[in-house]
């Protein structure tokens, strides 16, 4: 009995859950034959896991660290990086698109998942190589993430005058500069 109102107790939390509720869970495993340290924190929102990091290190130093980016259950993509390089892969068939943005010194900024309609599903910051989900979604990133699909859309590079979305991409510039 006690078995069982230990396991409800540390299950309770989760029922009150909203989907701005971020909790992290960190798992060190020790290879002392090898040498090595690998550290894996699951991120979850709302009870859903939306990050995986796995660092390994070896005397200290961090030989490799990957980021799995999920929404709803499915794998979205993978961020992984190592001393000399750093690289991504998206999943086919998957229900999200991911974007990554970088800066002008092609440090890696943030992650979006977005909806194929263009709507921001998350977003993770990234600090010294280390990507973080964002508690509340900025409407900022939202309207910037739209504005960029919107441009992009598959209708756009269709339309044979290429001053149609020229004229598009300019009444945009303007909207933003009116703000």
């Amino acid at each position: 009995m006690k078995t069982v109102f230990a396991l409800i107790a540390s299950c309770w939390s989760l029922l009150g859950a909203d989907n701005t509720d971020i909790r992290v869970t960190t798992t060190t495993k020790t290879n002392t034959h090898f040498g090595t340290v690998t550290t894996i924190d699951v991120y979850t929102r709302g009870g859903q896991t939306n990050l995986v990091r796995r660092t390994n290190k070896k005397a200290g130093l961090t030989r490799i660290r990957v980021h799995r980016f999920y929404h709803e259950g499915f794998l979205i993509g993978d961020f992984f990086s190592m001393k000399d390089s750093s690289g991504f892969t998206t999943q086919a068939n998957s229900p999200c698109s991911i974007g990554f943005e970088f800066g002008p010194t092609h440090e890696t900024k943030s992650v979006f998942i977005t909806a194929k309609d263009g709507l921001t599903l998350d977003a993770f910051t990234c600090t010294n190589g280390m990507f973080y989900p964002v508690k509340n979604l900025p409407d900022e990133a939202i309207t910037v993430q739209s504005k960029t699909n919107e441009l992009l859309l598959p209708e756009d590079a269709k339309k044979p005058p290429p001053q149609k979305s020229g004229e598009k991409k300019e009444r945009m510039i303007e909207e933003q500069k009116e703000k």
